[in-house]
């Protein structure tokens, strides 16, 4: 197993994966207590890339002013184990491309509690988080996203064909579009003919704005 605990990266660079930590293990991987502070990576994950078949603990992690040229500002995680994520917080990063804070790729169970995810930037889409599951199901409770912006989905993008559950949560001031898109989604967007399932239980939605043609609209838009 790999256990990191009580570590700061500081103004780490990676050329190729994970600017702080790159995981590519069929080991359980626990990170507990850590600081990444901005930290870069050329490919996914900003701060943290973990590809693995085996269980995932993240607790209690910073993650501030990181940045991926690809996908996951702050995090890049491709789970085929079960994923559990809290107390984490993750500011001001930004993707070249889709997950401003997080891309989540799992094919498995994936848990995001008591997290908050603020200011964070994709060019593409999900400014927050970048959904893209196969068949399971990720769950993000009691947490908060704000302040995030993208083209489209400016908290959340959500693709694949599983399951996202947002409950007990906050959804507040985040800004999509900009251009011609029509459902830009100022907090969620769904896109096209994907059979994700969207599940809100007590979320409170505050100042989101989607941007279409120098308009404002939509706080969840499908296409």
């Amino acid at each position: 197993s790999t256990t990191i605990t009580g570590c700061t990266f500081e103004n780490c660079t990676s050329g190729t994966l994970g600017g702080g930590i790159y995981i590519n293990s069929s080991a359980p991987t626990t990170i507990t207590g850590c600081t990444f502070e901005n930290c870069e990576s050329v490919g996914n994950g900003g701060a943290i890339n973990i590809t693995t078949p085996a269980i995932v603990t993240l607790e209690g992690c910073e993650m501030e002013g990181c940045t991926s040229g690809q996908d996951g500002g702050a995090l890049y995680l491709n789970a085929r184990g079960t994923a559990t994520v809290t107390r984490c917080t993750i500011s001001d990063c930004s993707a070249n491309s889709q997950g401003g804070g997080i891309f989540l790729a799992p094919s498995s169970e994936v848990t995001l509690d008591d997290c908050t995810i603020s200011g964070c930037y994709a060019y593409s889409q999900g400014g927050g988080i970048y959904h893209s599951s196969t068949q399971t199901t990720t769950t993000f409770k009691n947490g908060e996203i704000s302040g995030c912006t993208s083209q489209l989905g400016s908290a959340v993008m959500l693709m694949g064909s599983g399951a996202l559950v947002i409950m007990d949560s906050d959804v507040k001031d985040c800004i999509s579009g900009g251009g011609t898109t029509a459902n830009s989604g100022g907090a969620i967007r769904t896109y096209g003919n994907v059979s994700a399932s969207l599940y809100l239980t007590r979320v409170n939605f505050t100042g989101n704005k989607a941007k279409r043609n120098k308009n404002w609209d939509n706080t969840l838009a499908k296409d």
